[in-house]
């Protein structure tokens, strides 16, 4: 399990962060 990934779905400014360094 991903600390940092379950951070990210918590806020969308670091999902949009996420989005940068690993694009879908």
């Amino acid at each position: 399990k991903n600390n940092y990934f379950e951070i990210d779905m918590t806020d969308c400014s670091r999902t949009r962060f996420a989005s940068n360094i690993f694009p879908s």
